[in-house]
């Protein structure tokens, strides 16, 4: 299998993500409704204030 390592971003979804978090930071989303949009894109908060983790996609060969 050959795979194209040199785009592996999706720029649409990269761009939506930086607008709802432009969108949250001026208080025009629930902080629940930016929970479930950040959730989807793999950004989760830890039990340390300011503290997150990020899980990316990363192709594989299986």
């Amino acid at each position: 299998m050959s795979l194209n390592t040199r785009n592996l971003s999706d720029s649409e979804e990269i761009d939506r993500f930086e607008e709802a978090i432009t969108i949250f930071n001026a208080g025009d989303i629930d902080p629940d409704r930016f929970t479930a949009i950040r959730l989807q894109q793999g950004v989760y908060g830890q039990r340390q204030q300011g503290v997150n983790m990020l899980r990316i996609k990363v192709p594989g060969d299986a």
